[in-house]
């Protein structure tokens, strides 16, 4: 996570995508795209934080009625971006925003 900027009283921050995440983003596209549900596990498999893999997971595990599943998908999800946030940032102070100008917010 990086701090962008101060404005009108809000500290404005964005997530930022190592090289790395960015090939494994592209593989998990591809995967999607072409509906290989065992791609999307196997990057799971060797990436475990990655956040849209756990997102796509969990829908595909709702359509199966799995909500336990689902929610667990979720939460990891949800503890991978915090395990980003800068020590500054605080997700529930209304002062720091995350403009979705931004694709990686």
């Amino acid at each position: 996570m990086k701090y962008l900027k101060t404005g009108d009283g809000f500290s404005y921050w964005k997530f930022c995508h190592s090289l790395e995440y960015q090939a494994i983003q592209k593989n998990f596209i591809r995967a999607v795209d072409s509906l290989q549900i065992e791609s999307i596990m196997a990057i799971l498999k060797v990436h475990t934080y990655h956040i849209d893999s756990h997102i796509q997971m969990s829908d595909m595990a709702k359509s199966g009625e799995d909500m336990q599943v689902a929610a667990e998908l979720i939460e990891t999800a949800l503890h991978g971006m915090e395990a980003a946030f800068d020590s500054h940032f605080s997700l529930l102070s209304p002062m720091n925003r995350l403009e979705y100008k931004y694709q990686e917010n």
